[in-house]
């Protein structure tokens, strides 16, 4: 039921967004490449996460628990300030892992349709992310953190990992999978390694915390600080899928990574002690 949720949602936003274009009398040709089309893009931008996400994971939600929706998207109860630091902690432990990775993946060959898709996303990032005042910072921190984090984690973590926990009785399988789903579905192929570890890392946080507020805050910190740091430094805007940190040898990716390793056991254990899982969960 939920994919002919979602499927629904993507014919409605673009059913919009048709209606949109030929409202304005815009040249599609040009979307990408007049300065005065950065506006409408950012609308269909925000149509898509809207109606992609936002909308089906709540529709979803609604429909299957009705009064009972936040209690099931976990996000009736305040988080721990030590969960909320962890994870933020972390998320910047991971960046020299997921800058890695990235290098590596664009290093790998795709075949010419991904390749098409791949500058596509990146022309429609390029446009929508170009500042040039506060007001467009402001902007931009809405439409590319705020929503995406909220529209996404209900979504991924909120419904389809959820979902996934019945489905496979294991709840690290729904992880992996729903981390899967997530890289695949944004359809940028250069970035779908990095992207699956960061679905791996919001997914275990979900797990482990069992508060989707949380993942949804450490998904917004992720995506505004590269807004942010393309505000301050404008010639990121053309590497905006680029991780902003600088480059490390391999050791240095190592101890990085091998720095989250405690607050893993953090994790781990406050899991364990809370709702004991059992022992196909740990």
């Amino acid at each position: 039921m939920l994919l002919s949720i979602v499927l629904a949602g993507m014919v409605v936003g673009t059913i919009i967004q048709v209606a949109y274009f030929k409202l304005f009398g815009l040249d599609l040709s040009q979307l990408f490449y007049r300065e005065d089309y950065a506006i409408h893009l950012k609308v269909a931008l925000f149509i898509t996460q809207l109606f992609t996400f936002l909308f089906p994971a709540l529709f979803f939600g609604w429909i299957i628990f009705k009064k009972d929706l936040w209690s099931f998207f976990k996000t009736t109860e305040t988080p721990k300030g030590v969960w909320i630091l962890l994870a933020i902690g972390m998320l910047f432990l991971l960046l020299p892992l997921i800058q890695y990775t990235y290098d590596f993946n664009r290093s790998l060959p795709l075949p010419d349709w991904m390749t098409n898709m791949e500058e596509s996303a990146t022309d429609t990032l390029e446009a929508i992310i170009t500042m040039h005042g506060p007001f467009d910072l402001i902007i931009n921190i809405l439409l590319i953190g705020l929503i995406p984090a909220m529209g996404e984690e209900l979504l991924f973590r909120g419904a389809v990992q959820q979902l996934g926990y019945k489905i496979f009785s294991n709840k690290v399988v729904s992880v992996w999978i729903t981390a899967l789903i997530f890289s695949t579905i944004h359809f940028q192929f250069e970035g779908f390694i990095p992207r699956f570890i960061l679905g791996l890392y919001l997914g275990y946080i979900f797990l482990w915390t069992n508060n989707l507020l949380v993942p949804i805050i450490a998904h917004f910190i992720n995506n505004s600080a590269m807004v942010v740091m393309s505000y301050i430094n404008p010639d990121l805007v053309s590497n905006m899928d680029e991780t902003p940190v600088p480059d490390l040898p391999w050791y240095g990716v190592m101890i990085s990574t091998l720095l989250i390793v405690p607050m893993i056991i953090y994790f781990a254990n406050s899991y364990r002690n809370s709702s004991l899982p059992d022992s196909q969960e740990t």
